[in-house]
């Protein structure tokens, strides 16, 4: 991306599993690109390090989809003093960027303690940023005009295609459910592309599906867009042997009418078009019961049925106790050796050894109730030993003794009681997390109940076959997708890499209040 002739870099999060020097080192070297290419770059952080913080020239706050703060860097803990919000002196800014907008964290920073302290909200600090110096001076640049005439004539090009937003607001609001939605849509698209007369002209079309073409409003606008271009004086040659213009000809042989009045049919079509669909959008909003009322009325019948029930069963839990049986174990480990064989690339350089060590005779060991912390830059063996530990390992050559309570480690047994969060998300996504947890429950299981998963699984592609299941399988696709947040809150390593330091700390702490049971 950097290499190309991109000039306007969008950087979302990434500093995703890197350490605060490796980050480090990518910001400055973007921002020497930045400045000495006049390019702009935008990078959204979660909680990065001061030293970090401080390469970057501007700063955008967003909280609660307002814009906080848009400008400075250096302005930024002035617009908050402003406010009445003062960073402490050995506290990072970043930090206190992300603490002063919480409910719960923000009046630790209040400093104007002969006034009585309210929560000040999102809205309200976009509202005192407006009247902020740095607020003020950003709204009259933008009050000023474009110099179009110093840029490319296509760089800020906008079309609004109305008919085509209307109509397909108007499927939204008829189908209120994503299946139906995408059902109904594609089919009208289809409808519209294939009987709009350019894909197949108006003589080809089969006389009980020309009302389509009469519908279509990509008919009116492909009329008015040929009309007014092939009548116009390029095309006013009149070939030999023919009383017409060359434009007519065109016309005529694709099933476009040539009359001239006909571009102003089409305008006005498309103009209709526009009322019809937003009065038919109205129309839906207004009389179509709204989607998921009789399954929440029905639901908050149950609840309120099931409610003394659950209360009796809660006190009968709370009786006999709710704590699963648990057994602690300690994991040792002693000179852990792990290679793997030579690259050929780097026998090329001439290095003589077979064998490429990875990890050099690492010890150590893990005690119930303590929460470990494995550290180190990039590179370092991290994920490598994790995997070991694990009995994740394929292939390489491993040494060394692991200890699980004292008893030498067995991967048979130790995959039973060992749960593993791995560096690369493997979920799919086209299961949910739900399924995906219970298919996993399901290997913790005798090997019976595989089979019966197995089983099922097999009878359902016999019987119902694949190619019969290819039609619905898009759908059903979109419907049953996994979105990334979502992985990340199965996979608990990314989850936590992905939080900010507030909530990183919060979640440690649970932890922490887990392994202490």
């Amino acid at each position: 991306m950097l290499v190309g002739p991109a000039r306007a870099l969008f950087m979302d999060e990434i500093s995703t599993g890197l350490d605060s020097s490796t980050t480090f080192q990518i910001v400055n070297s973007i921002k020497q690109y930045i400045h000495i290419l006049q390019g702009t770059c935008v990078i959204s952080l979660l909680q990065p390090a001061p030293e970090t913080y401080d390469l970057f020239d501007d700063i955008i706050l967003l909280s609660d989809g307002q814009i906080v703060y848009q400008g400075p860097h250096e302005n930024v803990l002035e617009f908050f003093e402003h406010t009445g919000f003062k960073c402490p002196n050995r506290k990072g800014v970043a930090d206190f960027l992300q603490e002063v907008k919480s409910r719960k964290d923000q009046e630790q920073y209040w400093t104007r303690r002969h006034e009585p302290y309210g929560f000040v909200t999102a809205r309200e600090f976009a509202e005192i940023f407006q009247s902020f110096h740095v607020g003020r001076k950003l709204e009259d640049e933008l009050s000023i005009l474009f110099d179009k005439a110093k840029s490319h004539p296509a760089a800020l090009a906008t079309n609004k295609y109305g008919v085509t937003s209307e109509l397909f607001r108007l499927v939204a609001a008829l189908g209120r459910n994503m299946i139906v939605a995408n059902t109904f849509g594609s089919f009208a698209l289809l409808a519209i592309l294939v009987l709009e007369g350019f894909i197949l002209s108006r003589d080809d079309i089969k006389t009980w599906w020309i009302w389509g073409y009469w519908a279509s409003p990509l008919m009116y606008g492909q009329n008015a867009i040929a009309v007014n271009e092939f009548l116009g004086d390029s095309w006013r040659h009149v070939p030999p042997n023919s009383t017409e213009s060359l434009g007519v000809l065109v016309l005529k042989s694709c099933g476009i009418f040539p009359e001239a009045h006909w571009y102003w049919i089409g305008v006005g079509a498309l103009v209709g078009y526009v009322f019809l669909f937003n009065a038919l959008f109205t129309l839906a909003l207004a009389y179509l019961s709204r989607r998921g009322d009789e399954v929440q009325r029905s639901a908050s019948l149950k609840s309120s049925s099931s409610r003394m029930g659950s209360t009796s069963e809660a006190n009968q839990n709370r009786e006999r106790g709710m704590v699963l049986p648990f057994e602690p174990l300690s994991i040792s480990f002693d000179d852990i050796k792990y290679s793997v064989d030579m690259p050929q690339e780097m026998k090329a350089q001439g290095i003589p050894e077979d064998r490429l060590e990875l990890l050099k005779g690492v010890g150590g060991a893990f005690r119930p109730g303590v929460l470990t912390a494995l550290m180190g830059v990039s590179g370092a063996g991290k994920t490598t030993m994790m995997d070991v530990l694990a009995g994740r390992k394929t292939g390489g050559y491993i040494e060394g003794r692991i200890l699980v309570s004292g008893y030498p480690k067995k991967q048979e047994t130790f995959a039973h009681v060992a749960g593993y969060c791995e560096q690369t998300d493997v979920h799919s996504p086209h299961v949910t997390v739900y399924e995906s947890l219970n298919y996993s429950a399901w290997l913790r299981g005798t090997q019976q109940d595989i089979f019966n998963a197995m089983g099922s699984m097999y009878s359902a592609v016999i019987f119902v076959g694949v190619q019969n299941a290819m039609s619905v399988q898009p759908v059903v696709a979109v419907e049953r997708t996994v979105f990334y947040r979502e992985k990340q809150q199965e996979c608990t390593q990314l989850c936590l890499m992905l939080l900010d330091r507030y909530w990183l700390y919060s979640s440690v702490e649970l932890i922490i209040e887990n392994c202490k049971l």
